[in-house]
């Protein structure tokens, strides 16, 4: 039975990754990308419901299909925004944290970061 989870100095860009936490007995959760850079990912999820802590330093993709953070007591968040390098376009960023900010709901220490 998984409590915490640590990942810490992640290179996302050398190995394959699922864009996906999911766990139901999960309640520390700590995601480290290491190198802010170029690479995007599409989409990430939280299927998380036991989750009491959340620290989350990455880009923010995409998307959030799928936020379950009911449990979600503290959140200490890191995001970085991915821009669009096409100059005629009328929505310059690529990134979507809509979802993850509506997961939030129940928060009751955040710390947030941009």
């Amino acid at each position: 039975m998984l409590v915490e989870s640590v990942m810490r100095n992640l290179e996302w860009e050398d190995w394959e990754w699922s864009g996906c936490a999911s766990s139901q007995t999960l309640e520390r959760l700590t995601i480290d990308h290491r190198y802010w850079a170029e690479h995007n990912l599409e989409s990430f999820t939280f299927d998380t419901p036991s989750l009491t802590y959340l620290d989350y330093n990455a880009h923010v993709p995409g998307s959030y299909p799928t936020v379950n953070l009911d449990s979600l007591v503290e959140a200490k968040l890191n995001l970085g925004f991915t821009t669009d390098l096409v100059e005629d376009d009328d929505d310059p960023f690529t990134s979507d944290p809509t979802n993850l900010i509506k997961g939030l709901r129940n928060v009751e220490i955040l710390r947030l970061w941009m």
